[in-house]
């Protein structure tokens, strides 16, 4: 065997790793909206994880190119990206408990008993084109006849399911368009939150299982060899 043959595995082992990806879609940034703009603690708070996890992967990809000790970036990774994962872990619920309250905000709105309730339902279910003239009193501004036709199943309305449902996001814009929209607002920063996360704690375990090879080859080589 050849100087040259023997000196190939060796080059081939000594490469580099693959530096870790840190997509655009993972950029605190992505994590916007006009309404949970409006609430700067609420905003950093839903963007902190997203920076931490940036920074993390831009830290490692330095100490890639820097460090040859593949053992200690591990163990210093994973202690790491514990952490980011905790800022994670603690982000969504909190999240979730805002976008809660705001929805029972929403909710008291709406949820409101009428005396007369009963009768509104029936005018509306002998009305021909009943769902257009819900939708035009809505846009008018009439809660009371909104709310009456929001209280009870669609049928007592005249309504579909889907007209109703239609009706109530139509409803929630024109009557609470500030909480509406922060609870969409706070809805696509918690889906953002959990897929970065899953991606970032994926990517990083890979990582770290590729970087802990050179150790189990070290292991294996000395129990062949001894």
């Amino acid at each position: 065997m050849s100087t040259e043959q023997l000196a190939r595995p060796t080059r081939d082992i000594q490469r580099p790793p693959q530096r870790l990806e840190v997509s655009p879609d993972h950029d605190p940034l992505v994590i916007r909206g006009e309404h949970i703009a409006k609430d700067a603690k609420l905003l950093e708070q839903a963007r902190a994880p997203l920076a931490a996890a940036k920074q993390m992967r831009e830290t490692i990809n330095t100490l890639i190119g820097t460090t040859a000790n593949r053992t200690e970036l591990a163990r210093a990774t994973a202690a790491r990206a514990e952490s980011v994962t905790k800022s994670f872990d603690a982000a969504v619920p909190a999240l979730e408990a805002r976008r809660a309250a705001v929805e029972q905000q929403i909710t008291k709105l709406f949820d409101v008993a009428d005396s007369v309730g009963v009768e509104i339902r029936q005018h509306f279910k002998n009305v021909p084109e009943g769902y257009a003239a819900a939708a035009k009193l809505i846009e008018s501004g009439d809660l009371r006849s909104t709310r009456a036709i929001l209280a009870g199943p669609a049928y007592l309305s005249g309504l579909t399911d889907e007209q109703q449902s239609t009706l109530r996001a139509h409803a929630r814009q024109r009557f609470a368009p500030d909480l509406h929209g922060l609870s969409g607002d706070l809805d696509r920063a918690i889906g953002t939150l959990n897929r970065v996360g899953s991606a970032v704690v994926k990517q990083v375990g890979e990582a770290i299982h590729t970087w802990g090879q050179a150790d189990r080859d070290a292991n294996a080589i000395k129990k062949a060899l001894g």
